[in-house]
């Protein structure tokens, strides 16, 4: 199994730093895609990313209240929706209410302990030989406080950013959709060029 993990600002690429080494370390047959780490330098990152983004079978979109209104995770979750892939939203410092389409139209999950456990349960039936519930919930339960510990240290700045002048201006849904079917259909283009 292929993993994305879609990530865009500090605290967003600190949950997915969090979430790949935790999903790494319960999983040894899943290959995750984490941009920071797995495209090297000189590489054309939009075509490296695009690459990942169509092979890949799950999508994780690491959500903060900085980077809700972002288009590369609007771009990144069209791309894997159009594929038919499975959509991880997990939210940070947001409750589902606060998610707009097309993020709103996906189940999402918090980053809490019942959050995180239901991401492995989630990810251990996509997989074609799935472990046993038991040693998932037995990794969970031994790697939950280190990941807890992490969490805590990204929360704090959630603080400083819920201010009114720091707010970002957001665009509306018709802007949005419009710019995420021209990427898709540039990115659809592009694999169908590279076949």
């Amino acid at each position: 199994m292929k993993i994305y993990i879609s990530w865009s600002g500090e605290r967003s690429k600190s949950v997915a730093r969090i979430l790949r080494q935790f999903i790494s370390t319960a999983f040894q047959n899943v290959e995750i895609f984490f941009s920071v780490d797995d495209i090297v330098m000189g590489e054309n990152w939009i075509e490296e990313a695009s690459r990942r983004l169509t092979e890949s079978d799950v999508g994780i979109l690491c959500i903060t209240s900085d980077n809700i209104d972002n288009p590369w995770i609007s771009f990144e979750a069209g791309a894997l929706y159009s594929r038919g892939k499975v959509l991880i939203p997990v939210l940070l410092d947001l409750s589902s209410a606060d998610l707009y389409t097309p993020l709103a139209n996906f189940q999402s999950i918090s980053l809490t302990r019942s959050g995180v456990q239901s991401i492995l349960e989630l990810l251990n039936n996509q997989l074609e030989n799935p472990q046993n519930p038991e040693y998932i919930n037995k990794v969970f339960n031994k790697l939950w406080s280190a990941i807890e510990q992490e969490i805590d240290l990204i929360l704090p700045a959630v603080v400083e950013y819920n201010t009114e002048s720091s707010q970002p201006e957001l665009r509306s849904e018709r802007e949005l959709l419009y710019e995420l079917l021209e990427r898709v259909k540039n990115l659809e283009l592009k694999a169908s060029q590279s076949e």
